[in-house]
């Protein structure tokens, strides 16, 4: 699936300026240097998430060492810098948190070049714990707040996507590596040209997929994709893996990738599964934090595929009650961390569903998000999430003419 963003954006370029003829070694942020290229950004946060000013300095700081120091060999010193224009900007359209094509264009569309958001559950394609999103050859990006010391790779690698560039599968410590790491800072010559380009957005191209090397079913689920679990690799488990995923799903050092995990066990369990994923759903959990958050709403669109993979009736059926949220009162009793309110909290679970039931590609699913789309029109879900509702449909037939492989491969996924 390509993708075009038209916004104010759409028609300006950012440029990147070469700057200053000091003959004394600057700051990292500082353009005194002749030979560096400077992009001057623009960095905005939803009104729901925390990012002060010396915060993206930070952030902005790592991405520029890692580009600008030579780590080894395949590496080059790309004298670039990454620097905050204007103090952190805010914006409050949408929920913070990414669940369509139509959110993502309307915050890809705003003002600013880096902007900051809760979740992310759509980029090219519905997927859920996606961790940044960025048009290639665009001019911006979104990001969720992500572990410190890769902050900064994070911003870095979809900026890159921004400047043409596409992943890439070696080596592994590639800033376009398809999974994040602190040490992921290796950056080639072509791809350096690329980030000493001005920032222009003109092209169509997605953000483009890559082949994700074999490993153990713990090595899969332990490291953190941008885009979210790819989905090919993950079909290469099996229902043998289970038995390892729900073990490492009760182990707090696991965490992190708990997220992973639910997604996996939705690709490769069975419908006992449905069970695994209830529970950890309704877990008696508080506080929150906001990577266990994001592993509970990535285990309610699991059940998507876990309906689509094992034909698991009783997903579908978890997903159909989903949709009405008020249900989710019953279901769980946790507070959100993205949520002001258990009804906010509701109403995104309900969209969650709605989701799943996409990616379920079952017709029962079809009937539900029917059913739905039937109702009243002023319903409190139809009113946050008509748009959703309409694309899941459409994703829906999509899912249910190619596969899901057929889906994600055409979003570059």
């Amino acid at each position: 699936m390509k993708f075009l963003v038209w916004s104010p954006l759409a028609i300006l370029i950012l440029t990147a300026q070469t700057c200053g003829d000091g003959d004394v070694e600057p700051p990292l942020l500082d353009c005194d240097d002749p030979g560096l290229v400077c992009h001057s950004l623009e960095v905005s946060r939803h009104t729901s998430t925390n990012l002060t000013d010396e915060r993206a300095d930070e952030i902005l700081a790592d991405a520029t060492r890692a580009a600008r120091e030579d780590d080894g060999a395949g590496d080059v010193a790309c004298e670039v810098v990454l620097r905050r224009d204007v103090p952190v900007t805010t914006f409050s359209q949408g929920s913070g948190i990414v669940n369509s094509s139509a959110d993502f264009a309307t915050i890809i569309g705003l003002p600013g070049h880096v902007k900051v958001v809760n979740q992310i559950n759509w980029c090219g394609a519905f997927s859920p714990n996606i961790i940044g999103c960025a048009p290639v050859g665009g001019a911006s990006l979104a990001v969720v707040r992500f572990t410190a010391n890769q902050e900064g790779i994070l911003w870095l690698h979809e900026f890159g996507h921004n400047e043409t560039l596409n992943h890439r599968n070696s080596p592994t410590r590639a800033v376009m590596f398809p999974s994040i790491g602190v040490d992921h800072d290796i950056l080639n010559a072509t791809e350096c040209t690329a980030l000493r380009q001005p920032i222009a957005v003109t092209l169509t191209t997605d953000a483009g997929g890559s082949e994700v090397e074999a490993a153990s079913v713990e090595e899969f689920v332990r490291r953190i994709y941008y885009h979210g679990l790819p989905f090919e690799a993950a079909t290469r488990y099996d229902g043998l893996a289970v038995p390892t995923l729900v073990d490492m799903l009760s182990d707090e050092r696991d965490e992190p990738y708990w997220a992973n995990i639910v997604a996996l066990l939705g690709i490769v369990g069975d419908d006992a599964t449905v069970d695994t994923l209830e529970s950890f759903i309704g877990a008696d959990e508080e506080p929150v934090s906001p990577e266990w958050y994001r592993a509970a709403s990535t285990a309610v669109v699991a059940f998507g595929y876990l309906a689509n993979r094992a034909g698991s009736d009783r997903a579908i059926d978890y997903l159909a009650g989903g949709l009405s949220p008020d249900n989710w009162n019953d279901r769980v009793q946790w507070t959100s961390p993205f949520h002001e309110t258990n009804a906010d909290r509701n109403v995104e679970l309900a969209q969650l569903s709605i989701i799943g039931l996409a990616l379920s590609g079952r017709e029962s699913g079809l009937a539900a998000l029917r059913d739905l789309q039937a109702g009243p029109p002023d319903s409190e879900i139809m009113a946050a999430a008509g748009g959703l509702l309409a694309e899941a449909i459409e994703a829906h037939g999509e899912i249910g003419e190619k596969g899901l492989d057929g889906y994600y491969s055409e979003s570059g996924r």
